[in-house]
Parts: C-alpha cells; sequence; structure tokens
C-alpha cells in the first residue's frame, strides 16, 4: 500500500472514533474511550468489508 492509502485509513479511523464520541457524549453525557474505540473499529472494520464485497460484486 502506498502512504496515501495508509494515511486515507488513518484519517478515516480518526473520524470514525469522533464521531463515536461525540454520539456517546450527546446521548450518555459521559464517555467510556475503551467501548467507543472497540465500536468505532469494528463499525470500520465492517464498513471496509461491506465496501470489499460491493467491489467483488460490481466486478464480476
Amino acid at each position: 500500500m502506498n502512504a496515501k492509502r495508509i494515511l486515507s485509513l488513518i484519517l478515516e479511523a480518526v473520524m470514525c472514533c469522533i464521531i463515536f464520541l461525540v454520539v456517546e457524549f450527546l446521548f450518555e453525557g459521559s464517555i467510556d474511550i475503551q467501548e467507543t474505540l472497540i465500536q468505532a473499529i469494528l463499525v470500520l472494520f465492517l464498513m471496509k468489508l461491506f465496501k470489499l464485497l460491493e467491489d467483488y460484486y460490481m466486478k464480476y
């Protein structure tokens, strides 16, 4: 992978984490960093998985 792709993945992960932190703070009034980071990583993984599946099925 080239540096641009890696930087894009890191930026996407950071944005996902920030969104989860803001939403958790708005709904719960407090922030549990560990739980939020795990949720953000899982959502990011699922987004990438669905993107790969979509690319695969569009190809064939």
